[in-house]
């Protein structure tokens, strides 16, 4: 979606801006599902229903997974979903609500700490499935808490965006 100026003058939602915040809510709902199929995949591994290496390779595909700011030993091919949509909110649509809406600029600096917050998440996650090839109970437990630990900021994240963000983008994107 082409982004236009940003409206300053006038309050009321647009259309295109209403449409725009349901693009958002429709990203983040297929976020929160790749969620629960991480945590299903690591379940799996877990119980030995599935090998690290067929983890590691989902886990790859996911579309939480595809940022180019991942660029560890075993990811670094660019990856596309994340990455345009994150790219997207930090260098158009982000910049747009600031010029318009300078009053969230504390919001959108934090969603943008969180950017890296959430890949950073994602490195650990697939490092714990790594160690979990050789791993005893304490290595099991370490993926248990990164996955609890990311599923909970992925949420948070996810939530509080749309909280601060859906209003002001239906009233700024004309």
């Amino acid at each position: 979606m082409e982004l236009q100026t940003p409206r300053v003058d006038d309050t009321a939602p647009t259309e295109r801006g209403r449409a725009a915040a349901r693009s958002l809510v429709t990203v983040h709902d297929g976020l929160r599902d790749e969620l629960a199929q991480v945590s299903r995949l690591v379940d799996e591994a877990l119980a030995g229903r599935v090998d690290i290496a067929g983890a590691r390779g989902d886990l790859q595909r996911l579309a939480l997974r595809r940022h180019d700011w991942t660029t560890g030993a075993y990811c670094s091919a660019h990856c596309l979903a994340v990455a345009q949509h994150h790219y997207g909110e930090d260098h158009e649509i982000f910049p747009l609500l600031r010029s318009a809406r300078p009053d969230l600029g504390d919001v959108l600096d934090r969603l943008e700490r969180e950017h890296v917050v959430v890949h950073d998440l994602l490195e650990r996650l697939d490092g714990a499935l790594v160690a979990l090839a050789v791993a005893d109970a304490d290595g099991r437990a370490a993926l248990r808490r990164t996955l609890a630990e990311f599923s909970t900021v992925l949420r948070a994240h996810l939530a509080y965006e749309e909280e601060q963000l859906l209003g002001p983008m239906a009233q700024v994107f004309s």
